[in-house]
């Protein structure tokens, strides 16, 4: 009995260190498990770490890039606001040109205007004056008619002064003809 005792102990040792044996191997598994599914997170969380990092140099990277590439807007900002600056300058330095053009045509507005008004002026007086020579033409005309109507006056009465001075030399001839022949017939009325 005893030895059975010992050998159902001994057996319920076995039975015992089996099961904690089986227990332990199941415990084991478990563990290796858990250890392995740790050994693969940890894989996964160095793998994201490494791709963070990576991540972390691509963002640093495009900081770098993106500092770069603001510094070379601020510099196309600063060159564009100079040469903005540079175009006002020019916009006003031109605005001030039209200005002084506008006041220029102005001012030639205001000649063209006036001339205008004294071209007007001398159409009218032209006028005027076109009425006077038309005025002045007829009166001359008329002048010249009465000119030419004395002139043939004139000449009918140096006709007839000359007519008249031929009568009167005809007249003197025959009278001193008449003389003559008084003179002869007294000179012979008195030789007689």
């Amino acid at each position: 009995m005893n030895a059975a005792k010992a050998l159902g102990n001994l057996l319920s040792i076995v039975k015992q260190a089996t099961a904690n044996k089986n227990e332990a191997q199941d415990e084991i598994t478990k563990r290796q498990q858990i250890y392995n599914d740790a050994v693969n997170r940890q894989r996964d969380v160095q793998g994201t770490v490494t791709k963070a990092e990576n991540d972390v140099n691509r963002v640093k990277q495009g900081i770098t890039q993106l500092s770069d590439t603001l510094a070379a807007l601020q510099k196309k900002q600063n060159d564009l606001n100079d040469k903005l600056r540079d175009l006002n300058s020019q916009k006003d330095a031109a605005n001030s040109g039209i200005q002084s053009a506008q006041n220029k045509l102005n001012d030639v507005k205001f000649q063209i205007d006036t001339a205008e008004k004294n071209l007007n002026n001398d159409n009218e007086l032209k006028r005027n004056r076109g009425s006077e020579c038309t005025t002045i033409d007829r009166e001359i005309n008329n002048a010249q008619n009465d000119r030419a109507s004395k002139a043939a006056d004139a000449d009918a009465l140096a006709r007839n002064i000359r007519d008249g001075k031929d009568r009167v030399n005809a007249d003197n001839q025959k009278v001193n003809d008449l003389i003559a022949q008084l003179d002869a017939a007294k000179n012979n009325l008195a030789n007689s």
